[in-house]
């Protein structure tokens, strides 16, 4: 195995993981959360959002482990408080 496949490997990987984090999100809040609260609607982006930003935020060069800690904070209290 090359070192040139093995990191397409591990950066596949990384995609992948971001996406299966947010189907579970999805369901987790679809579980926990009563539809009063959250409805399909604000589940589906709120899940869409957070795993678009881990994508994003995944796919930069540096670091950002921390700034995708607080970027899904403020995109989860948005959902809650600004969507109606």
């Amino acid at each position: 195995m090359s070192k040139e496949f093995f990191s397409v490997f591990q950066d596949g990987y990384g995609y992948a993981m971001i996406l299966v984090r947010g189907i579970f999100l999805g369901l987790m809040i679809k579980t926990f959360i009563s539809d009063s609260v959250l409805d399909k609607k604000k589940n589906i982006i709120l899940s869409a959002v957070v795993t678009v930003e881990g994508l994003v935020l995944f796919s930069l060069p540096i670091s950002t482990r921390g700034i995708w800690t607080y970027i899904s904070l403020i995109t989860v209290l948005a959902v809650f408080f600004l969507i109606p």
